[in-house]
């Protein structure tokens, strides 16, 4: 395999060098673009990752199409970051596209989904995976280590008693053979045999470690270097998600900022849910008088003491806040034997999307450019995506851009970790201490936020987001 040549990789394939996404087979423009890989054997983490098509291969009509499309692509030189690169991909026709991380499918990581086709830009030496594996260091116990001292100072003890007693007989030409006299038959005080007992004794402590099911059920010895070592053990750290928990999310509570709400009041939920779109029409059957439903339960004391309408703000607060969860993220619906199931990155997404959709809106479809909804009214709201900008490590948050078909009207959704969006958002004197109640209590927090954008606002960022994304250098 050499830098430039195009590979198709099936499901389940594992990828042989560091690619840039091309086409996913068999699919055409109107489907989305996106194929999941696992990265767990190149940065450890079990969640899926979401990877898209480059724009100009994904809209050719026929895969074979790919290898004569006669465009070509820039790579920024290698590099160990796995969570960045910067690229060009250049048409036939002159038009330059921009690639990221998710354009990328790094070496050692395997397809999950579909057939893709990809181009090579990294081989050997260079590819990410290589660039980041280091020599690992020898793993030594305590008591090998205390063993090691002992045997060290015993033999000076032992040099310094030969040397004595060789002196005290005196200095006489055959001074070197005496000295060595002594050290021979000093020799026992360094116990040669207390080596090959300590790995016996350790095999014995593996054997009963692993056998025993009273005590230690299910326990699996892979090494009999350290079982000792256990009686030292004065902490243990782990991370929690997937380690220590089964990696199985669940929505637990939203707090929108007038009141809060458990999984205990998904019900009441729902019934809000549904008189905020009321306004929007659907079938006469489902839809609510919002001015008949009592929201006063759920709201905050402050909340309930100001002087606008505390209904209606707290209906178009869920409203805000359902709509933000079913929009920003990445989850795509699939059939599998004939029944729905959802494909993500996270299993938080999934969770987030169950969520909604237990109070009354649901995903039906999304694709690389719509998200397609229906609310707990019954109609069906298509979203177009104008731009998305996937999470990262580095930004610790994810970001949408779309336009509802109907209105015309454009939405800036983000969610991300509560320490980066309180520094973004409008200043509140509730989320921190929200933020800090929901985190004591165990749970994982996410902030959401939301700005509408004129069409002056979209199309001036709009400008500079496409200049800034075709640099070669310094893009960020």
């Amino acid at each position: 395999i050499c830098v430039g040549d195009v590979l198709e990789l099936n499901c389940d394939e594992r990828v042989p060098a560091d690619c840039v996404l091309l086409r996913i087979c068999g699919q055409s423009e109107d489907v989305s673009e996106s194929v999941f890989v696992r990265t767990d054997q190149l940065d450890g983490e079990t969640d899926w990752k979401v990877r898209r098509a480059v724009n100009a291969t994904r809209k050719l009509d026929h895969d074979v199409d790919v290898v004569y499309c006669g465009g070509s692509v820039y790579a920024e030189k290698p590099h160990k970051e796995i969570y960045d690169f910067t690229g060009n991909f250049y048409a036939a026709n002159g038009d330059v596209e921009p690639l990221t991380l998710e354009n990328t499918l790094w070496m050692n990581t395997v397809v999950a989904s579909g057939t893709v086709i990809c181009m090579v830009v990294y081989t050997g030496l260079e590819t990410r995976a290589v660039l980041n594996t280091s020599q690992p260091g020898s793993k030594i116990g305590t008591l090998d280590l205390e063993v090691n001292f002992m045997s060290k100072l015993l033999f000076m003890l032992l040099i310094g008693f030969s040397f004595t007693l060789a002196c005290l007989r005196g200095f006489y030409p055959n001074f070197g053979i005496y000295f060595l006299r002594y050290f021979l038959l000093l020799a026992y005080m360094i116990p040669l045999a207390m080596r090959v007992n300590l790995d016996l004794a350790r095999v014995v402590y593996s054997y009963f470690m692993q056998h025993d099911e009273a005590r230690m059920p299910g326990c699996l010895v892979r090494s009999s270097n350290l079982p000792e070592e256990l009686g030292r053990v004065d902490y243990l750290l782990s991370d929690k998600t997937g380690t220590l928990t089964q990696n199985d999310m669940e929505m637990k509570k939203l707090h929108i900022g007038l009141a809060l709400f458990g999984s205990e009041n998904e019900g009441e939920l729902a019934t809000i849910a549904q008189a905020a779109f009321g306004g929007d029409g659907g079938a006469p059957s489902r839809r609510i008088d919002p001015s008949s439903v009592d929201v006063a339960p759920y709201l905050s004391e402050e909340a309930a003491g100001r002087r606008a309408n505390p209904q209606r703000r707290m209906q178009n607060a869920v409203r805000d806040a359902l709509l933000a969860i079913a929009i920003a993220h990445n989850v795509t619906p699939a059939e599998e034997h004939g029944q729905r199931t959802m494909q993500a990155s996270s299993p938080d997404e999934i969770a987030l999307v169950k969520f909604v959709e237990s109070v009354g809106i649901v995903l039906l479809d999304r694709t690389q450019g719509a998200i397609r909804l229906r609310t707990p009214t019954g109609n069906e709201v298509v979203y177009e995506i104008l731009y998305e900008f996937p999470f990262t490590s580095e930004a610790k948050r994810m970001g949408i851009i779309v336009r509802e078909s109907h209105s015309r009207q454009i939405e800036f959704y983000v969610k991300g970790a509560d320490s980066i969006m309180a520094k973004i958002v409008k200043y509140n004197d509730w989320l921190d201490e929200e933020c800090g109640n929901l985190a004591r209590d165990g749970l994982r927090t996410l902030v959401y936020g939301k700005r509408t954008l004129d069409e002056e606002t979209f199309r001036t960022f709009e400008d500079m987001w496409t200049e800034a994304r075709t640099q070669r250098h310094n893009r960020k």
